[in-house]
């Protein structure tokens, strides 16, 4: 079909603001990849890593009366809508981008009805020959995957079950030990039946802390302490400033020689043992005991609160053999224990027992603790971190040299009940360990300390759902939205390089106003009726082209039949 006549100028518009119509036909792109570019930094930067209370439910009321916490539940709306904003968004301007690119190809390559059709219904490419088909083929697939990626970044959202600290109001009273000690001292403190009372108690201690603290026999367990706790709490709350019962051991050497006082006493326990049975040994491994020169027990306390650093004796049943006669102490004790060549061991006269004598340098008081953990709902468990200013943090205890006198009962027994443990072959890190052990048993049993203030607070351990997002499917899911904008950007280079009309920023108007009198003319068809494309439409109407025509007195587009 004949075209008619270009006239001499491009059609003009009065009342047409090069302005709006930048901004009409663009906002949508620009709105769109500004919430793609805000909602992928908000998954990575914000929602990642946060921790939410599992919610029981919530409604409007819930913050209509100042519950303000988000629950999972208001992240996944928060998400569901912010995808479906951005994807309303993108197709609007998908859709007006598809009309552009329609526009550009009538008006120079020109399309059948059959492409024009596929191409703004399905947005897919219909032509890869012309002047600009390629690019707009290209446009095409650029924009085509924005229509199917919003379950890439709804998926990226990953929930797991975590636990943290959080503050708690709730109190607990500090401090350990008896409640009234005030009848110990006096014309009963010499009674062994009062003594061999107070081991037993003090093993039940010491049994409770091994049962919760040392079932992993790979724990390390150098710098920790336990006591047991006035009030109760659940497993794992944490108290803050918890005073405890401590003693550090600075050093253990042992001896290459034995003086006879302390001979006489690790062969003749009598002297030490206050337990109502002086006559009773054990014969189990890593057994041990703690003495002096001096084995009369104080009358009294001291008249103040004091650290107390001391060097005593330590003793410890480093093996047990059969063939003492042969000096086969040493040998024995290298089947169990990494580091016997500097120690000089001496065995028992009328047994098979081989101990290791040793000076032991510790000091004793009341240590705080910056936290303290309870293992179960009495046991509360502190370690010492290398980082913990100790000298601010310790303070003196009026029973620590009395607790440190009477430890050989509790040395003597507890290895029978740890299954003879060896801490790493280690004997000197065994015996270390032992004292500790049995000096905070001992000690929860003696007298009792109330810190200042007398309350604690605690920190409860609380279950949390963390957010954890799949970064690469968000990147993934931005670098296709950002794929749209490439493809504006093609489009209007493409459009500002060409002659032709304007771009189209009402894609619902611009076709409607556009003039199909030549197209209808020629059809013979009845194409004016159409409720979908015929295979008869698309051979009677071949290729259609935008372009210029005239009327009379004015100048516009229409349709008409490429030649």
């Amino acid at each position: 079909m004949h075209n008619t006549p270009l006239s001499a100028s491009k059609p003009q518009r009065l009342g047409e603001s090069k302005y709006w119509r930048w901004v009409l036909s663009s906002w949508t792109l620009h709105t769109y990849l500004a919430l793609s570019i805000l909602f992928s930094a908000c998954l990575v930067l914000i929602l990642d890593g946060t921790k939410l209370e599992p919610g029981g439910g919530g409604s409007l009321t819930d913050i209509l009366h100042g519950d303000k916490s988000l629950r999972v539940s208001d992240v996944t709306t928060l998400v569901s809508t912010s995808l479906v904003i951005t994807r309303a968004l993108g197709q609007a301007w998908v859709m007006t981008a598809t009309w552009r690119c329609a526009m550009i190809l009538l008006q120079h390559d020109g399309l059948a009805l059959s492409q024009l059709d596929n191409m703004i219904s399905y947005r897919i490419p219909t032509t890869w020959s012309g002047r600009h088909s390629n690019k707009m083929a290209l446009v095409m697939l650029m924009m085509f995957p924005s229509t199917f990626i919003a379950p890439l970044a709804s998926g990226s959202i990953d929930w797991r079950s975590t636990q943290m600290y959080k503050a708690d109001s709730r109190l607990v009273r500090g401090g350990f030990g008896k409640d009234n000690f005030d009848w110990f001292f006096g014309s009963h403190q010499m009674k062994q039946n009062k003594q061999w009372k107070l081991g037993l108690a003090a093993l039940g201690h010491a049994i409770r802390f091994w049962d919760l603290s040392h079932d992993d026999l790979n724990r390390d367990l150098e710098g920790t302490y336990w006591y047991i706790a006035r009030d109760e709490a659940l497993p794992s709350t944490q108290v803050e400033n918890a005073p405890m019962p401590f003693i550090e051991v600075h050093s253990i050497t042992w001896d290459d020689k034995w003086a006879d006082w302390a001979e006489n006493i690790v062969f003749d326990q009598r002297k030490i043992r206050y337990g109502g049975a002086p006559d009773r040994q054990t014969n189990t491994l890593g057994s041990g005991m703690i003495f002096d020169s001096n084995t009369t027990l104080p009358t009294s306390l001291p008249d103040s609160a004091k650290v107390f650093e001391g060097r005593k004796k330590v003793a410890m049943l480093a093996s047990r053999t059969p063939h003492i006669h042969e000096g086969n102490c040493t040998a024995a004790a290298a089947l169990i224990w990494d580091d016997m060549e500097q120690i000089t061991l001496k065995a028992e006269r009328g047994s098979f027992n081989c101990y290791a004598l040793g000076t032991i340098h510790f000091t004793a008081g009341i240590m705080y603790f910056p936290i303290g953990t309870y293992l179960s709902n009495r046991t509360v468990e502190a370690k010492l971190h290398s980082n913990v200013e100790t000298k601010s943090r310790l303070k003196g205890d009026l029973w620590a040299e009395y607790c440190s006198k009477i430890l050989t009962e509790l040395m003597s027994t507890i290895p029978i009940m740890n299954g003879a443990r060896t801490e790493g072959r280690n004997l000197t890190k065994a015996t270390e360990i032992l004292v500790r052990q049995a000096y905070l048993a001992m000690r929860q049993e003696l007298g009792t300390y109330v810190p200042d203030p007398p309350m604690l607070t605690t920190r409860a351990l609380t279950s949390y759902l963390e957010a954890r997002v799949d970064r690469a499917r968000v990147l993934i899911w931005l670098a296709l939205n950002l794929m749209v904008g490439g493809a504006g950007f093609i489009i209007g280079l493409v459009e500002q390089r060409s002659k032709g009309r304007q771009e189209v920023a009402s894609i619902s108007l611009a076709p409607l106003m556009t003039d199909v009198r030549e197209i209808l003319v020629a059809d013979q068809n009845g194409i004016s009726d159409i409720s979908y494309l015929t295979s008869t439409d698309k051979k009677s109407i071949k290729k259609v082209r935008l372009t210029p025509i005239s009327v009379p007195g004015k100048t516009l587009w229409g349709l008409a039949e490429k030649d």
